[in-house]
């Protein structure tokens, strides 16, 4: 069990669910979902110009404990000098870093899988009323919590005039399944998974589980590439460090016969005849795209 980092506070979990199907109706389910599935992303990605829009409904919800709770010393770290807002300037504040509390309710090897927003009681929030992108972890953790002021603070945004995420009485960190694709020219595309078209589809690489699943290929629209078959795609899992484990090299052929289960956070192909389940790469969190010419040229 883990130990809360906290006297008081609850917190909210949201998991997704699975049912089976009997293996004699395999073929005949692909075949309607896969028709559909063309059809629907035909019509979506026309012209599909437009960067794809952030989730409203996290996957998982964390809340702030309540004013006043008092913490545990090992966690209080002191900030020498503070700027919340440009104007109100503060010194030797105790602070929790904001890791703490994403970390007290999911592995530290999983925490690339999301994207993170922190919500103040009235709903406000730096996506809805200030057009800022969800916080990758490599940018959450600079946060942190101030409990004399009950807000949240970044210093290295507010050095730069960036006060959105110092959040004021917050009460929500909202988690939300991310898995960005790298453009040709270096710039990251967030696509949260609840933003997608999902499908009950089958994968035979899991005993044909009936599985809550997207098209891989739909992360791939015209907003990323015109021509998605001049490239190669370079893909990581949460575990990757670099050589061969928790990745996977793709070409276009593969990635518009690869589903992604969201059941089991896997990549599967139900469709590639004689495919024998190779490269099945699970908890998938990013998606470089890289030239067939520079493919070539490395090789």
């Amino acid at each position: 069990m883990k130990k809360s980092i906290h006297k008081k506070g609850v917190n909210t979990r949201i998991t997704p669910s699975s049912t089976l199907l009997m293996k004699g109706i395999l073929y005949i389910v692909i075949t309607l979902t896969m028709l559909a599935c063309s059809e629907k992303d035909n019509i979506k990605n026309i012209p599909g110009t437009l960067p794809p829009a952030l989730s409203n409904t996290p996957d998982l919800t964390i809340k702030f404990p309540p004013e006043g709770t008092i913490f545990d010393d090992s966690l209080i770290v002191v900030l020498p000098v503070i700027n919340l807002s440009g104007t109100n300037t503060q010194i030797n504040q105790n602070a929790i870093p904001l890791k703490y509390f994403v970390l007290d309710e999911i592995s530290e090897t999983l925490v690339n899988m999301h994207t993170y927003r922190i919500v103040a009681s009235d709903g406000w929030n730096p996506y809805k009323d200030r057009g800022q992108l969800d916080l990758q972890w490599n940018n959450f953790i600079k946060g942190y919590y101030l409990p004399a002021f009950h807000r949240t603070y970044y210093h290295d945004f507010s050095q730069n005039s960036n006060y959105a995420f110092n959040v004021q009485r917050v009460q929500d960190i909202q988690l939300y399944r991310t898995i960005i694709v790298v453009k040709p020219d270096g710039n990251e595309v967030l696509f949260q998974v609840n933003t997608l078209e999902i499908v009950n589809m089958v994968n035979p690489q899991n005993n044909n589980n009936l599985e809550k699943s997207f098209q891989l290929s739909s992360l791939i629209t015209q907003y990323i590439t015109s021509s998605p078959q001049n490239f190669e795609y370079f893909i990581t899992a949460a575990d990757y460090t670099g050589g061969s484990q928790g990745s996977a090299t793709l070409n276009w052929y593969f990635i518009q016969g690869a589903y992604y289960s969201i059941d089991i956070e896997r990549i599967f192909f139900p469709v590639i005849e004689g495919y024998d389940g190779r490269m099945r790469l699970r908890n998938l969190i990013k998606i470089e795209m890289i030239n067939n010419e520079l493919v070539i040229e490395k090789q």
